[in-house]
């Protein structure tokens, strides 16, 4: 077996060391894991669809600050054909949630989600893709 080596923020361990205990996972390393092969098993089947039209959403919290809200703000006016809504809303004094709904070609909407999860500061992020295909009747 490979060992490798992390840099993760010490709440974020804190974190997942607590989600992990609850779950029943013996140590990092059985946690780490299964959360790879999920993460594996979640893009790879995916990849069939690249070239499929797509209503997606995306569901993430994060911390509210000017940089990221700054950041945000350009994507969206950069992807303004492919988001078709957006909902911003405080859950708690400093803690945002915000939602896209986009449409478009699925690798192409790959691209907005990627730049998105890569925003630091960016805490929970999850997305949902429904494929639409034409009916003829």
């Amino acid at each position: 077996m490979t060992v490798i080596s992390l840099s993760i923020e010490s709440q974020l361990l804190s974190r997942f060391d607590a989600v992990l205990k609850t779950e029943g996972f013996g140590n990092r390393s059985e946690a780490v894991r299964s959360a790879m092969r999920e993460f594996i098993h979640q893009y790879e089947e995916p990849q069939l669809f690249q070239e499929k039209m797509v209503e997606r959403s995306i569901v993430f919290t994060y911390h509210d600050s000017k940089q990221i809200r700054s950041k945000l703000n350009t994507i969206q006016h950069d992807f303004r054909d492919m988001i078709k809504e957006k909902l911003h809303r405080h859950m708690f004094e400093d803690i945002c949630f915000e939602m896209f709904i986009l449409r478009g070609i699925k690798k192409e909407t790959d691209q907005l989600v990627g730049i998105i999860r890569a925003i630091r500061g960016i805490e929970s992020f999850h997305t949902y893709s429904v494929y639409l295909e034409k009916h003829q009747h």
